[in-house]
């Protein structure tokens, strides 16, 4: 069963790497269009996917592009995929 949350708490605690392995590009940046940039930036600092410098200037499209390109590096990495 998929467990979907809405609001602000959607993306707390979330593991990008996990999900890159788990869903098709799209699906990811379908449930990570729901955040706010800001939100996004925060995710790509905190799992340690990319530095403000990485994403400065960059529009939410191209924030959920370097998400998804960095998570499923990373998910590679652990061997997730």
């Amino acid at each position: 069963m998929t467990v979907v949350y809405e609001g602000e708490e959607q993306f707390e605690g979330a593991d990008p790497a996990t999900q890159a392995a788990r869903w098709s590009e799209d699906a990811f940046k379908r449930i990570w269009n729901g955040a706010k940039p800001a939100e996004i930036r925060a995710v790509l600092k905190d799992k340690e996917l990319a530095t403000p410098i990485d994403s400065k200037g960059f529009k939410k499209p191209q924030l959920l592009d370097l998400l998804y390109e960095r998570a499923l590096a990373q998910a590679e990495e652990l061997g997730l995929v």
